[in-house]
């Protein structure tokens, strides 16, 4: 065997000895990628790579359940089985003849609530009748005890008016001077009128408000100390007044 068969032979099995560490790497490595872009294709994106759904805030205003819950709820009425009512104002006799200006009245108006918008009451009030340019002595003043049914109507969560009529009877009582002496003089009768009002809520159970009424008042019965006196022919009386009221 010459010198170059042995150079050729010696070259073949040096190949031989390195080619399967050559192949081996590069397999791996195609394996590898292959492996690679399988699982890129054939995985599904995971869940947790997307933020999860309350990550970020809802902008403000976004969302209607968010604004209710905030939301402060309205105070409302709370309606009990009573009606209770003092109140305090002024009063005015509107016959052109009276002789009177504005005079005090204070009273009230209690009883039950039959249902949320009707209730039936009784009405007292007491008035201090101003005299015009009176004398030392003179006076007058008059009650009134009547029937007052109210019907009440809800206008807004805090607020509401009452309106309803009212009959009973009254009672006149003056003082006047007649040739140097004080002579008491009454007057007895029925009366009919109706109130209208309106009332906020301020606290439950409590309500601010006031009250217009319109009295007619006609005198039945007279009596006097030292002479006879009569109603005949004498004019109904008509009382208009205002008062601020609380209302339970």
């Amino acid at each position: 065997m010459n010198l170059c068969e042995r150079s050729i032979g010696r070259v073949s099995v040096l190949v031989a000895l390195l080619a399967p560490g050559i192949a081996t790497p590069c397999a791996s490595q195609a394996q590898d990628t292959q492996s690679l872009k399988g699982s890129t294709s054939s995985s599904p994106v995971s869940d947790r790579d997307e933020p999860p759904a309350d990550a970020y805030p809802p902008p403000a205003g976004a969302s209607p359940r968010s604004a209710a819950a905030t939301q402060q709820p309205t105070p409302m009425r709370v309606h009990r089985g009573y009606v209770a009512m003092p109140f305090v104002g002024f009063h005015s006799i509107r016959n052109s003849s009276s002789g009177t200006g504005l005079g005090l009245r204070v009273g009230g108006i209690g009883g039950a609530r039959l249902n949320e918008h009707i209730s039936i009451n009784g009405e007292f009030s007491y008035d201090n009748i101003n005299i015009d340019n009176s004398s030392s002595g003179e006076s007058a003043e008059s009650v009134q005890l009547s029937l007052a049914p109210l019907f009440h109507e809800q206008i807004t969560p805090t607020g509401e008016i009452v309106v309803g009529p009212k009959v009973g009877f009254f009672h006149n009582a003056e003082t006047q001077l007649y040739g140097g002496s004080s002579l008491d003089v009454g007057v007895t009768g029925w009366m009919i009128g109706g109130n209208v009002g309106a009332f906020f809520l301020v606290s439950n159970p409590i309500e601010l408000g006031g009250l217009i009424s319109f009295d007619y008042e006609k005198g039945t019965s007279c009596s006097a100390e030292s002479f006879p006196c009569t109603t005949d022919g004498v004019a109904g009386r008509k009382v208009l007044s205002f008062v601020a009221a609380a209302l339970f």
